[in-house]
């Protein structure tokens, strides 16, 4: 099989079926969306002791959270050393020791499941395509260092003496980070949450107001109202909340795969950014995503079910200018996926401007893996104590 042909990704060619509750007509707290921050935050809340009802329209995972390539990389929006230049020196570390505590916290969850998951930690390379991008990577393993965090960055040389001939100009090295199955983790803690005493259904949300008290809400079904309700749809956030159009954007991201082929990756990469990824699966095939620039006329924000096949061939040529070994391996597919981005590269975690009893989490700009296991925690801790959450991921402040 070769060419641009479109596929269920990967990670959901085997997903289970979860058996579903009957709706009641009453819950202590909703949680909508069933990827991987609904489903860890509504297991947080469970724990706490509450009364706790997931909502998903479509099937768990079935968006961000089942289509990425499973590369678990302790990382913000930027380059570290971009990150301190755009949020200083303070808040930029305060970020990464929320995303580190997030690795430790998704470690500790996976104790008792890790094969499930297909879990491994490897370690990570952000490459560098130029000189620039180099020096900034240099850059960012200083500073991580004088911070605390664990990283280095290798010269060509060494890239080249540890893998072999390298397109790359150097990387920097993350030896925490690791690889996994990204929908498996998904359903993993959804059955932990049903197994705290969850209730799960499959239904879509619309008509959300607040009233006496309550949340009240339309669901596919009828009517069901809530005390707290959370909103974990990703880039559908705008959809039941207008007021955060233009602050939750929907950015599409694409992946191709080729046939199983003998390991040509022992560990995830990345380079410009995160602007081309790519990493192999357990089975062989080799998972290269990005290139979303290349969409012609429309760019970085689109939405399209199908994928494009200027991005498609961007992402062909890539592997082939950057890995000959690759070169005349056969593509088995490809597949889109929505991103939930914000306009300054943080996240929305806390309660809707205007709103006492409702909840949103989301926007992660593409690092979602890394960073949601403990911002979940701290909007669930958010119920009692406010102060858990930091003043920069307010909803409120695009108001």
């Amino acid at each position: 099989m070769s060419g641009l042909v479109t596929q269920t990704p990967l990670w959901l060619e085997d997903r289970p079926d979860f058996p579903q509750d009957a709706l009641p007509d009453s819950v202590e707290c909703l949680v909508v969306g069933a990827g991987l921050a609904g489903s860890w935050l509504a297991l947080e809340l469970a724990r706490q002791g509450r009364e706790v009802l997931l909502l998903e329209e479509a099937h768990p995972a079935a968006g961000a959270s089942g289509r990425n390539a499973g590369q678990l990389v302790a990382a913000l929006s930027w380059p570290y050393a971009r990150a301190v230049d755009i949020l200083g020196r303070e808040r930029a570390r305060e970020a990464r020791e929320l995303v580190e505590a997030s690795m430790k916290r998704l470690g500790e969850e996976l104790a008792d499941c890790r094969s499930r998951v297909q879990y491994m930690q490897t370690g990570s390379l952000a490459c560098a395509a130029g000189d620039r991008e180099r020096r900034q990577l240099e850059q960012s393993a200083r500073l991580l260092q004088e911070d605390g965090f664990e990283a280095e960055f290798w010269t060509a040389d060494q890239l080249t003496k540890r893998y072999g001939a390298s397109p790359f100009h150097g990387a920097l090295h993350q030896p925490g980070d690791a690889t996994l199955h990204p929908a498996a983790l998904v359903w993993t803690t959804l059955q932990k949450f049903r197994d705290t005493g969850g209730s799960y259904a499959g239904e879509g949300v619309s008509q959300i107001r607040e009233e006496g008290g309550w949340v009240h809400l339309r669901t596919d079904s009828g009517e069901l109202r809530a005390r707290q309700l959370f909103c974990c749809a990703g880039a559908r956030v705008p959809r039941l909340f207008p007021l955060l159009e233009g602050r939750v954007r929907s950015v599409q991201g694409q992946i191709m795969m080729t046939e199983p082929e003998r390991k040509v990756f022992v560990l995830p990469m990345y380079s410009r950014e995160g602007a081309e990824y790519w990493r192999q699966g357990e089975k062989g095939h080799v998972l290269i995503g990005g290139c979303r620039d290349q969409a012609p006329g429309q760019g970085l924000e689109r939405e399209a079910p199908e994928p494009d096949p200027a991005v498609h061939a961007a992402l062909e040529e890539f592997r082939r200018r950057s890995f000959p070994k690759l070169a005349a391996a056969r593509t088995a597919g490809s597949w889109t996926g929505q991103m939930a981005f914000t306009p300054d590269g943080l996240p929305l975690a806390g309660r809707l401007p205007g709103h006492t009893l409702s909840w949103v989490l989301a926007g992660f700009n593409g690092c979602g893996l890394c960073q949601i296991p403990e911002w979940a925690h701290r909007v669930a801790r958010a119920l009692q104590d406010d102060s858990s959450l930091p003043a920069w991921a307010d909803p409120a402040r695009f108001a």
